[in-house]
């Protein structure tokens, strides 16, 4: 990525399996509350299988193409993403600071595996020898995007340049968890003297935000509270 409001990722992920046809749904990650190693086991069995794809795509020794080459590295990024998207939303939303935690290293790991891809040559290299003489326009735009991302990323670098930026990339992971991490756990409340000052808001919301003894109401700035106040409340005093 470039830059994102909730992680840093390289670009190149972003994009993953744009040009291919995707699963009509996505299995759950977990259908049980999971404890902190269930948790990690999660995240880690996304990152394996991230590596067995990029394996198998480094692993073809004949002609590259769509099946051999371009859907393995699809599938790799979709499992980092689905690794850097569990740890985003754990560490922005679980109640439990040591949960927060893992849910922080598994953010840095996913994008610390999506840095390595977006400065790996041979993986650039294979996708750049793809035979795409009968592909439709579609995927051919695709892997023209993919290879920019790459050259953007720093892959055609030098040894030297490309490990510098592999170092700013993790620099920048951390500062950008730890600037989520503390707005996540800075929880601030804002008194509403009245439900008057809740108009525009959708009825589910003002329901959900009983009156004190007082008529004051009560709005922090987590997510679920603010969101919804800073787009659809009237009152623009409530809103500043």
């Amino acid at each position: 990525m470039s830059v994102f409001r909730y992680a840093v990722v390289p670009a190149l992920v972003i994009y993953a399996a744009a040009a291919q046809e995707m699963p009509k749904s996505q299995p759950p990650v977990w259908a049980a509350k999971p404890d902190i190693a269930a948790f990690e086991k999660a995240g880690a069995a996304q990152l394996a299988e991230a590596q067995r794809h990029l394996d198998r795509m480094l692993a073809v020794t004949g002609a590259r193409t769509i099946e051999n080459t371009l859907r393995p590295f699809d599938s790799a990024l979709e499992r980092i993403n689905a690794a850097n998207y569990l740890g985003q939303g754990m560490q922005q939303l679980h109640p439990d600071s040591k949960f927060r935690d893992a849910a922080t290293e598994l953010t840095r790991k996913a994008s610390a595996a999506g840095t390595a891809v977006s400065l790996n040559r041979e993986v650039y290299q294979a996708l750049t020898a793809l035979d795409l003489s009968k592909a439709d326009a579609a995927t051919r735009h695709y892997v023209s995007r993919q290879l920019l991302q790459f050259r953007l990323a720093g892959v055609d670098k030098d040894e030297a340049t490309r490990t510098k930026l592999k170092q700013l990339n993790d620099q920048l992971v951390e500062q950008q968890s730890a600037f989520d991490r503390n707005i996540a756990e800075d929880r601030k409340v804002v008194q509403v003297a009245n439900a008057g000052m809740l108009a525009g808001l959708p009825q589910d919301y003002i329901d959900r935000h009983k009156p004190a003894a007082d008529g004051s109401i009560q709005i922090t700035t987590e997510y679920p509270d603010i969101l919804p106040a800073m787009k659809f409340v009237k009152s623009d005093s409530l809103r500043r």
